[in-house]
């Protein structure tokens, strides 16, 4: 007996065709039934994954100060590349920038920017606090992590300098 005949039927039985269609759905089905929620992951391992309000701070380094004067307390903030919402303006606070510059005899030496500032804004957000990471929606909020975090009146590259969780 032939494993496929002359009418393309695999021993005879069923079509070839209808059996990779089959053998599609089957594997298709499998890939929603595998699909885990990332809170049963965690489940009876020990981990909390309880939504938890935490603050964070980030720091912008040299904008100018029409961008300091339009960052206000209350403002709701999103990721620029996601549009998830990574928090709410708690706190600013600016200070001049300081660069290296160089002088006449080729030593470097720190100068303060007569035009552009460094600022360091607090956010307080509801995130997923777990051992491992710390979640606001799908972004991960890490010490050193550097993202566009933007508003309706503003845009700036940020960086998390410090992490506040209860």
């Amino acid at each position: 007996m032939k494993i496929i005949d002359e009418k393309g039927r695999l021993f005879g039985k069923i079509n070839l065709i209808d059996l990779l269609v089959i053998v599609f759905i089957i594997l298709l089905i499998g890939r929603f039934a595998v699909k885990l929620d990332f809170n049963k992951i965690n489940e009876g391992q020990g981990v909390e994954t309880n939504e938890k309000e935490f603050k964070y701070t980030v720091f912008v380094e040299k904008v100018r100060p029409v961008t300091v004067n339009a960052v206000k307390p209350g403002d709701i903030v999103r990721d620029g590349k996601t549009n998830v919402v990574i928090g709410e303006v708690v706190e600013v606070k600016s200070k001049p920038h300081v660069a290296e510059l160089p002088t006449s005899d080729g030593e470097l030496v720190l100068a303060e920017s007569k035009i552009y500032k460094d600022m360091y804004i607090k956010l307080k957000t509801r995130g997923i606090v777990t051992p491992n990471v710390i979640l606001v929606g799908k972004k991960e909020i890490r010490i050193g992590t550097t993202f566009l975090m933007s508003s309706t009146y503003y845009s700036v590259i940020s960086t998390v300098w410090d992490i506040e969780v209860d």
